[in-house]
């Protein structure tokens, strides 16, 4: 009797649980529908890459430091009234309005459709030599709130995560070749430098000397044809831009969906000690990252999902839509803890759904629990390792780490 209610009781959360992942895909899908279909021509969307198109725009016209007039960026823009007084700001460096320089020769519709495609291409193929020992997780992992989230904002973190996995994966055989492939990625991703900082301490620590000199290198070379052009008046505009948005933004509600200790210290009322609560948690996840990277004999899909883990840690600002490589970080516990991983895979699966957790949690407290479980998450991680335990032995996530066979001398 007892485990018939209890099965019921089961049966009832998870068919609620569905539900809500269903209205949640049906309510960004027809937000999105929405919001293009009743677009007048020339103008964009209220969505986060309007602030690309614009920028995109005023790159097309030569002058690239006027995207820090917010006039002029407004006036770009071209948006349709918004209710919240929300103005978006342009905070990229110029080598990333470099490469959003074709979009601003299309319209708005047709721009994010050409950005989503090239986020989704970049993503899919990053992940597709990963599908062996996923199953049908892959699928899932490329329909997956996160993903939904990224494509339907025209949202960088998409791209930006398929450009990480290619780093990690051209990292997981001791190469040249793939050492040099592994720094130019890394050097590309620098046009969002707070992503950098984890990949660099990975780099030190499992001592891929010759990726982090082309990635420096590769990284100098950006900063310096930047320097030529836009030059350095563009550089000390987005300088001073940062400036007030970093003043501006713990009096919003960007910190409640915030994944980074300092959005949840904001949330919870600490805002006093948000910045000292990041630089703590900071330390402790790159320290921990850094041990993890510094293992040999470590299958490299730990490696994999700890720096994941350990990217929006290691930032102040990263907001929900960097929960798409949270999302990977679920696709390398998924494959190094074997079939037998159950708790890896619940893992996987919890990571798949905080984009869900979160929407449904707004406005109060919103995104503010993610911090804390990517801590736990990687303390995990870190712990097992420590110990030597069999889930961090598995033979398909080993399989992929063994270089060739070297001929006897």
């Amino acid at each position: 009797m007892q485990r018939s209610i209890f099965r019921a009781v089961l049966w009832a959360l998870a068919g609620l649980a569905g539900l809500a992942v269903v209205l949640f895909y049906a309510t960004w899908i027809w937000t999105s529908y929405t919001r293009m279909a009743a677009l007048p021509p020339g103008t964009s969307a209220n969505m986060d890459f309007a602030a690309f198109w614009a920028a995109a725009k005023i790159g097309v016209a030569g002058d690239w430091a006027a995207s820090f007039d917010r006039a002029a960026f407004t006036a770009a823009m071209n948006p349709a009234p918004r209710t919240d007084g929300a103005r978006m700001l342009w905070l990229y460096p110029p080598g990333f309005m470099a490469v959003l320089l074709p979009f601003g020769a299309l319209s708005f519709t047709w721009a994010w459709i050409a950005f989503g495609a090239l986020s989704i291409g970049v993503f899919a193929a990053a992940l597709w030599p990963l599908r062996q020992g996923l199953g049908g997780w892959f699928w899932a992992t490329m329909g997956g709130p996160a993903v939904l989230v990224c494509l339907s904002l025209g949202q960088t973190a998409l791209l930006f995560a398929g450009m990480t996995v290619l780093v990690i994966e051209a990292l997981r055989h001791a190469r040249p070749a793939r050492a040099v492939r592994a720094g130019l990625w890394c050097a590309l991703l620098t046009l969002k430098p707070q992503l950098v900082l984890a990949i660099g301490v990975a780099l030190l620590a499992g001592r891929h000397w010759r990726a982090f000199v082309w990635a420096a290198a590769g990284g100098a070379l950006i900063v310096g044809l930047t320097l030529i052009y836009p030059g350095l008046a563009y550089w000390q505009a987005l300088a001073a831009e940062l400036q007030r948005a970093a003043a501006l933004i713990p009096g919003t509600g960007l910190v409640r969906i915030m994944v980074t200790p300092f959005g949840t210290a904001q949330v919870l009322g600490a805002g006093a000690v948000a910045h000292a609560t990041y630089l703590a948690v900071a330390a402790v996840a790159l320290a921990a990252l850094a041990w993890i990277w510094a293992q040999r004999d470590l299958a490299h899909d730990w490696k994999g999902a700890a720096l994941c883990l350990a990217t929006p840690l290691a930032t102040p600002y990263a907001l929900y839509y960097e929960l798409v490589l949270i999302l990977v970080a679920g696709v390398y516990l998924w494959r190094a803890a074997g079939p037998q991983g159950l708790v890896w895979r619940l893992w996987a699966g919890l990571f798949w759904a905080l984009p869900v957790i979160g929407y449904y949690q707004l406005p109060d407290p919103g995104f503010a629990f993610v911090s804390p479980v990517l801590v736990v998450a990687l303390a995990h991680i870190t712990i097992t390792a420590w110990r030597g335990g069999t889930p961090l032995e598995s033979p398909e996530s080993n399989e992929a780490d063994r270089s060739p066979p070297q001929p006897s001398p």
